[in-house]
């Protein structure tokens, strides 16, 4: 895929989830039916979209952040505290109902355990406004995530695409197959090896089991893959 020039000035537009996290330390976790004392509770800003969003802004990159909160106590404190880390959020729409919450306890050795509610990340009705569409299609790149549904995912995949803007997809956030539109649809797709073994079905051990499984991915119409390897780098396989 070729794009124009200029489109390395434009911004990042992070399309994600975006989560209020509340961290209630705990010295174990309670046994079924048991109910026991916590000990401080704090309230963070999260989400895998929201993440990635104030990490390219805090690296000094203009972003745009395109998200949905509920109507409730959360809202107004997500949005600021992505604010204050300079990225744009005149794209977050609010819709009824209640924010992402992630609720983790976490223990004294540090091992978390969290239960997930989407609230309006997972809601299907997205508010794909003008607004929207046109931060969408004049991005620099278009990153994407999979807390978010599927089906919106596709949508603003189709979006970037049709107006020659590359698209990001780090496949984290759902073990679910990827939809035949969103593939043709990437510019490059982002697994780790464990994604990628779970998307593909084909081992991903070694380096060669990887660059495998990436071509098997890039076969059915993804431009390029990037698996995150942890401590041993990345792996980049594309089109020829």
């Amino acid at each position: 895929m070729f794009y124009e020039e200029d489109r390395r000035h434009r911004p990042l537009v992070v399309v994600g989830s975006i989560n209020a996290d509340l961290v209630i330390e705990v010295d174990r976790l309670p046994k079924p039916g048991e109910t026991i004392a916590g000990g401080n509770m704090s309230v963070y800003p999260g989400g895998k979209g929201a993440n990635q969003a104030a990490a390219a802004a805090k690296l000094g990159y203009p972003t745009k952040f395109v998200g949905q909160v509920g109507r409730d106590v959360y809202a107004p404190t997500l949005r600021t505290a992505l604010a204050n880390c300079n990225v744009d959020v005149s794209k977050i729409h609010s819709i009824d109902g209640s924010s992402g919450i992630a609720f983790i306890m976490l223990q004294p050795n540090g091992e978390n355990s969290i239960v997930l509610v989407g609230g309006a990340n997972t809601s299907e009705e997205w508010q794909i406004t003008d607004d929207v569409t046109a931060a969408i299609q004049d991005a620099g790149a278009v990153l994407l995530q999979r807390e978010i549904p599927e089906t919106v995912n596709v949508i603003f995949a189709k979006l970037a695409s049709s107006a020659r803007v590359p698209v990001i997809l780090d496949t984290g956030g759902a073990d679910r197959p990827l939809a035949h539109d969103l593939l043709t649809n990437i510019s490059i797709l982002s697994p780790n090896e464990t994604e990628l073994q779970r998307l593909t079905g084909m081992p991903t051990r070694t380096e060669k089991q990887c660059i495998a499984a990436a071509e098997n991915l890039v076969h059915q119409g993804v431009n390029k893959v990037l698996v995150k390897m942890g401590a041993k780098g990345s792996l980049l396989v594309g089109k020829c």
